[in-house]
């Protein structure tokens, strides 16, 4: 009897040692590894999230925030990580207004060479058509139609000035020597007061500036055209009008006058006629009953 209540304690012994080392779960196969799982499956920190094209953005539009989005990193990039925007690592914030230096398909991966940052000093030369040189100018508020006038806009620009001479062109007699001009057409606008977008700006935030009487505006134009618009600036007053989005239709005599047209004053209010002035007569009386009227 003792002996078989010492056979039974020794099979328990035998039989929780065995619980023990018994596994709970197989063992993975052969050849398998954590590569082999789905993304889904890994820990969210194990896994690298890259910044990509939300939908397709055209080369040369400014970043917003829908544009991009996170994903995955795919292992064939992973030896690109040190040009990719990482997450955790990365401020989308500051990428907001960035200009888009390629056109981008939707779910590309997006790296540092695809944007120009506003902070960065070869922003604004991005931004510009090839040839082109940028011009600012200090205008007027009222001139350059600030609060109406946005970076981006296309205007025209006139040129008020006043004449030394009192004749025209033609060497008839000019009461006013002021006249009008149209010196560019189809002008289009960099930057405002700093204010390059609606969502981006050069050197901080251009509302500090509101203060002061005078607006900078830089110009987008060609170097013959640079060298006209700051030769007039000289010359007299500039003032912007601001264009239409839309082609104007064929035969519209409100776009008859061309770049280059001069306006005197005489042409726009008929006081400034000399021939429309009322001169001093004198009275006349002669024989035959008629009276005549000569002036001096």
């Amino acid at each position: 009897m003792k002996k078989l209540f010492l056979l039974i304690a020794a099979l328990l012994v035998l039989a929780a040692m065995l619980a023990t080392l018994w596994p709970a779960e197989p063992a993975p196969q052969s050849g398998a590894s954590l590569r082999d799982a789905p993304a889904e499956s890994l820990a969210p920190d194990r896994v690298a999230q890259v910044l990509v094209a939300a939908h397709r953005v055209q080369a040369g539009s400014f970043i917003h925030p829908e544009d991009l989005r996170w994903q995955a990193l795919p292992e064939a990039e992973e030896r690109n990580l040190p040009g990719l925007f990482l997450f955790g690592f990365t401020d989308t914030k500051a990428l907001k207004g960035s200009l888009v230096t390629r056109t981008l398909e939707a779910g590309q991966i997006v790296s540092a060479d695809d944007l120009v940052r506003p902070e960065q000093s070869h922003y604004l030369s991005a931004m510009m058509a090839p040839g082109m040189r940028a011009v600012t100018l200090a205008l007027g508020r009222e001139a350059a139609s600030h609060g109406l006038i946005r970076p981006g806009n296309r205007v025209d620009v006139i040129l008020t000035s006043k004449h030394a001479r009192q004749h025209n062109a033609q060497g008839a007699e000019v009461t006013s020597n002021q006249s009008a001009e149209i010196i560019l057409t189809d002008i289009k606008l960099l930057a405002i007061d700093a204010q390059v977008t609606d969502i981006a700006a050069l050197n901080g935030n251009p509302a500090a500036q509101d203060n002061f009487d005078q607006v900078a505006v830089t110009f987008e134009l060609p170097p013959r055209a640079a060298a006209r618009l700051l030769l007039a600036h000289r010359l007299g007053e500039l003032a912007l009008v601001l264009r239409s989005a839309q082609s104007a239709p064929a035969g519209n005599p409100a776009m008859a006058l061309p770049e280059g047209s001069l306006i005197w004053a005489e042409q726009v209010a008929h006081g400034q006629n000399p021939r429309a002035i009322p001169g001093h007569g004198v009275k006349i009386s002669y024989g035959d009953g008629n009276d005549r009227t000569r002036q001096p």
